[in-house]
């Protein structure tokens, strides 16, 4: 009887505690809560709402939706990463294709290269089809590759 007693006490105190507490206004103005009212002059009755406990019941939604907000930012994070991976890896690609683009360009003198026009005849390129390509490739390694 005794344990009951106290196991109900401790459980059911600071319930107790927390469900009334009083509101008022002293002469300056002044809001106060407290649990216990003044002892001359008006004042209003609240109960507050008490925090969850520390151990929620299984179907506690407040804490599903916590655990969910927090699933959603570690995905979010992880698809952030991969994203930046891909795109790190996508610019390592242009720079090797552009550096093997400007070396083969640079093996082989523009009189010696043909080009396939759109009727899918061959035709040699000339030096300024040759130069223009060199730039763009030479441009493509300045901004695609890090040192």
């Amino acid at each position: 009887m005794k344990i009951t007693t106290v196991l109900l006490l401790a459980v059911a105190t600071p319930a107790a505690i927390a469900a009334t507490a009083y509101r008022w206004t002293d002469a300056s103005g002044v809001v106060h809560y407290e649990q216990t009212p003044p002892v001359k002059g008006q004042y209003q009755t609240v109960h507050p709402e008490l925090p969850p406990p520390a151990s929620a019941p299984p179907g506690d939604n407040g804490n599903k939706a916590f655990l969910k907000r927090i699933e959603e930012q570690d995905t979010a994070k992880t698809k952030a990463r991969a994203d930046a991976a891909s795109a790190k890896e996508a610019l390592q690609q242009q720079c090797s294709n552009a550096r093997a683009q400007l070396q083969f360009l640079d093996e082989r003198p523009p009189n010696r290269l043909r080009m396939r026009e759109q009727g899918g005849e061959l035709r040699r390129m000339d030096a300024d089809e040759w130069e223009k390509q060199r730039k763009t490739a030479a441009d493509t390694i300045k901004q695609s590759c890090r040192p």
